[in-house]
Parts: C-alpha cells; structure tokens; sequence
C-alpha cells in the first residue's frame, strides 16, 4: 500500500481462521446469503494464488511464514506484472484449483530473467517462496523491509526513509 505521501506500507493480510477447534467461520456470497462452510480440515481456506504449500490441505497449520510466501508472491507480482502461476485459460475452476495446488507444493518459482533485476532482490523473493515454511526468510516482515531498503538504497544509493511502526500496529 501506499500513502499520500508516497510511503510505502506494508500489511500484514491477515489468514481469517478458525480461534479453537469447533469455532466456525460464517462467510457470505456477494448478494449477503450465507456461502459454505470452508473452515473444516478437508477445505482449505485462502486465496488460492497466495496460499504456501502447508495451507492448502489445512488452513489452520498456516502460521507466520505463510504470510511470508504470501508476501513473497505479491512481491513477484508487483516486479514482473503477473501472477506466479496462472491457470490455464481453458481449465474448469475446480481443475484449476487443483493446478494452483500442484504448482505451490511442487513447481519451483522462475525468476524471469532481466539484467535489472538486483541479484539480491532476486534471493529475497526465491526465499520468501521456499516451499518448507522453515526455511522461508527468517525474522519476519522486520527483516523483509531491512533487505529491501537496502536494495533500494543499493539502488538509488539513498538511505531510505522509514516510518516507525505505531504502537499496537503488529509487525
């Protein structure tokens, strides 16, 4: 996200879950009528284009590093302008949602190859999209933003200005 200002944010996009065992989550189509339950362990619940390996079979054994891959993905997105993986055009949406999932937990990430591409840039995007959740970037979003001001500061060689993060804010 980006302010007025023209700072950049980061957000966190928050994976709604079920609290406790039991616990239900109540969604709604678009027209406000009540949508399937997708919260039990045989469903997985997410954006299908974010969602790391580990989320697909159970929602609730993502934790902090599915963020992560998350990031990683929206990362991808923002340098190269398209999607990690896109679904074949010609694909059902239950045989693309297979596809989608296929592709997390196998198809390594290709990296297009460009010149302008910071070769560090590159590691930090590879490492937020390790398919192991604990081998993705350590040190959460506090280390992400450390690694791309430098980058940027590698690049404009400017020291990046940056926000403090508000009490009560989270990472």
């Amino acid at each position: 996200l980006m302010t007025k200002g023209g700072v950049p944010k980061v957000c966190d996009f928050g994976l709604a879950r079920p609290l406790a065992q039991g616990d239900t989550i109540v969604r709604r189509k678009p027209d406000g009528s009540p949508a399937p339950d997708i919260s039990s362990g045989s469903q997985s619940l997410g954006t299908p284009n974010y969602m790391p390996p580990e989320q697909w079979g159970d929602a609730r054994k993502a934790g902090a590093p599915a963020d992560v891959y998350a990031f990683g993905v929206t990362l991808f997105e923002i340098i190269f302008g398209t999607k990690l993986f896109i679904v074949p055009g010609a694909m059902a949406e239950l045989s693309g949602m297979h596809w989608l999932k296929q592709r997390h937990r196998e198809a390594p990430p290709v990296i297009p190859s460009t010149p302008a591409l910071p070769p560090a840039l590159k590691e930090l995007i590879l490492g937020c999209l390790k398919k192991k959740p604990d081998e993705r970037v350590k040190g959460g979003f506090e280390t992400i933003c450390e690694r791309l001001a430098a980058i940027l500061q590698e690049l404009t060689k400017q020291k990046p200005a940056r926000a403090p993060v508000a009490a009560n804010q989270g990472d």
